[in-house]
């Protein structure tokens, strides 16, 4: 602002006009920004107290009561304000007479009226209210210098109104973008409204419920549970086609469900919830630790009573699992969304069950076509040629085998990793090389241990020095005065941290001894390189702490066929094992001879199911053999499976996988 001494065409006055005309640029763009209602009256209120050179300020909303609350402020601590009760009262009075005038006032240091103190500071009040359709939302004060100049306080007050104008506008704009997001929101509920409701078929409704609900409460997963008997089946998911009903997080997310439902209370969890029943918890927590979620909601869909008093006792026809990974939910946000999608859910999937639950609705509807008086004499001869089939496939008894692949390998080998971040100095053995235990495969060379071991003696030999200049300096002193006997006490102090300092530094020498003699990186068995070009991979290399270096096997020893058994099938693998035996018969062709055949046993099973090459999930199984019966053995080589799981009907041997696929399907 300008001051009195000022001149019209003084360069004061173009600064400061300047300085107001950036601001009120700067809060024009701020206005039009999406900014938190705190972070665009900070700036309103330090812009307006930097150039007017002002005091400080305050920014003031309107309570519950009609008093106003303090929103944010500048050095009004140092104002009676903040400390004075009678002063507070008084201004509050001030503050409501600012904002019934909706006009900006000023109020003298010390001053007041009708009996009251408007302003008990010491400085110029200048307050401005912030009004929309005629309803103060904020009031913008700041206490200005009480030796400003009439004319300077009214361009003062200007600039003030204009922010306050600015200001307005921003309430403006932040309306009518929750307008727009609330325009929005309702489009969203109506097209999800529309989709769900339009599905009869209980699946389609459940997955239209997941994605659809999915988009409109914005949370990363939806998990779609139905009840089935006396439990919860979780029957969609969002984002995913299929659901594998035995994995071990959708049998611990059904649990988690009924458990919700049996309660009747929906559930908001983020692990430290203290207040839910032990079960629930319990359930809940395993969940969340299995599926890596960082927040939880799991709503019952139970029907309103309406006109069925029974309805009060029925359990719930589903559950909603709402789940978010990358950040913890926020219940006020999503809740409202979130009963709209229960709300709406509930009454399509109570419809979809009614449908489902017709008896043979879907067989009817096809019977109808084909029992025509036109079409029934072939229809009576399908049928009868269909019940042969059906009798020939399920009383003739054939051989049922589950076919795999697999590569045969030693049975003993061992993979050798880096020990430590370096570089291969020099290599002790290449492909196909035999070594024995302990040979030196590779020898590393880490440039970080060498300087962090060459620091480290360094740091011994300068420690050793100052302790035995420490010890020389105290046992030739004779300490008589108070002065002398302090500077021996100090000279005793220093020696003992020395003394630790050099325990420390030799432990370090040790623990750094120990890592340059792992560089050389030795056999841990007896057998051959099979890693292929180790030379051109590894030789002067840089290799990471835990890479493998190289494979080493026992090709001399027994050898084994590993094969990995499709998820789907590993069951009746396990099964012929507890029914027939534990060594099942195996047949095997090699991809290298696929003429001749090849007999074995099953050895192990491993208990743990993983992807494959594929990234298909499998089971390693291993099969022994006799190696004497395969000429030439080749570590990797390609094998073709078939193990022998007893007698089945032919028509479960001809058609597991497509029984297995309906029963996938259909949950049987």
């Amino acid at each position: 602002m300008t001051t009195e001494n000022a001149t019209p065409d003084s360069p004061a006055i173009d600064d400061a006009w300047r300085q107001i005309e950036d601001l009120v640029d700067q809060i024009a763009e701020l206005s039009k920004a999406d900014l938190p209602e705190e972070q665009f009256y900070a700036a309103v209120l330090d812009g307006a107290v930097r150039t007017g050179a002002a005091i400080g300020g305050a920014i003031w909303t309107p309570d519950q009561g009609d008093g106003f609350r303090l929103e944010h402020h500048i050095n009004l601590e140092k104002t009676p304000l903040a400390t004075n009760r009678e002063a507070r009262h008084g201004h509050q009075a001030f503050l409501n007479t600012v904002s019934a005038t909706d006009q900006p006032r000023t109020a003298p240091p010390c001053s007041g009226s009708e009996g009251r103190i408007d302003n008990p500071t010491d400085c110029l009040l200048v307050a401005c209210p912030v009004a929309v359709d005629g309803q103060t939302l904020r009031i913008v004060e700041v206490l200005q210098r009480p030796d400003l100049s009439p004319d300077a306080q009214r361009s003062y007050t200007e600039v003030i109104t204009t922010l306050c104008g600015l200001a307005a506008d921003y309430h403006r704009n932040l309306q009518l973008r929750r307008l727009r997001d609330r325009q929005s929101s309702w489009s969203r509920i109506e097209r999800f409204t529309e989709l769900v409701h339009d599905q009869v078929d209980l699946d389609a409704a459940a997955y239209t419920l997941a994605n659809e609900g999915r988009r409109l409460v914005d949370c990363d997963r939806l998990t779609v549970a139905v009840r089935k008997g006396g439990g919860y089946a979780v029957r969609a998911i969002s984002g995913v086609d299929v659901v594998d009903r035995r994995a071990n997080t959708i049998r611990q997310l059904e649990q988690l469900a009924h458990r919700v439902a049996t309660v009747g209370e929906p559930l908001w969890y983020t692990g430290r919830a203290s207040d839910l029943p032990p079960e629930v918890e319990s359930a809940a927590q395993s969940y969340v630790d299995d599926a890596h979620t960082r927040s939880l909601a799991v709503f019952p869909l139970k029907e309103p009573p309406g006109e069925d008093e029974h309805r009060d006792t029925e359990p719930a026809v589903g559950v909603l699992v709402f789940e978010w990974f990358s950040s913890e939910a926020e219940q006020k946000e999503h809740a409202e969304r979130i009963r709209t999608v229960c709300r709406h859910g509930t009454s399509a999937l109570a419809n979809a069950l009614a449908y489902d639950s017709i008896p043979l609705v879907r067989v009817f509807r096809r019977i109808r076509w084909l029992a025509s008086p036109k079409r029934r004499p072939k229809l009576l001869s399908g049928l009868a040629t269909l019940v042969a089939i059906v009798a020939a496939l399920v009383l003739v008894k054939a051989d049922f085998y589950i076919q795999c692949h697999g590569q045969l390998q030693p049975k003993v080998r061992r993979k050798v990793f880096a020990p430590l971040d370096g570089q291969v100095e020099r290599l002790g053995a290449k492909h196909g090389d035999q070594v024995a235990s302990g040979h030196t495969l590779a020898t590393l060379r880490s440039s970080d241990l060498e300087y962090e071991y060459t620091r480290v003696l360094g740091e011994i030999q300068t420690t050793t020095e100052q302790l035995n200049a420490a010890q020389a300096s105290r046992l030739g002193a004779n300490p008589t005065t108070a002065a002398e006997r302090n500077e021996y006490g100090r000279l005793t102090a220093e020696e003992e941290r020395l003394k630790k300092s050099l325990e420390s530094l030799s432990l370090q020498k040790k623990l750094l001894e120990e890592q340059r003699d792992r560089l050389d990186v030795r056999s841990p068995i007896p057998g051959q390189v099979l890693t292929w070009e180790v030379t051109e991979v590894l030789e002067m290399r840089p290799v990471g702490r835990g890479q493998v270096l190289m494979t080493i096997a026992d090709t001399e020893g027994p050898w084994v066929l590993e094969v990995n058994v499709p998820d789907k099938h590993i069951g009746y693998v396990r099964q012929a094992r507890h029914e027939l035996k534990k060594d099942l018969d195996v047949t095997f062709v090699l991809a290298t001879d696929p003429g001749a055949k090849h007999t074995g046993k099953v050895d192990k099973v491993a208990m743990i199911t993983e992807p494959d090459e594929t990234e298909n999930l499998s089971v390693l199984v291993t099969i022994a053999f006799d190696r004497e019966s395969i000429t030439n053995l080749h570590p990797g080589a390609g094998a073709t499976a078939r193990i022998r799981c007893g007698r089945r009907s032919l028509g479960y041997v001809w058609l597991h996988d497509l029984i297995e696929a309906v029963r996938a399907k259909f949950f049987l």
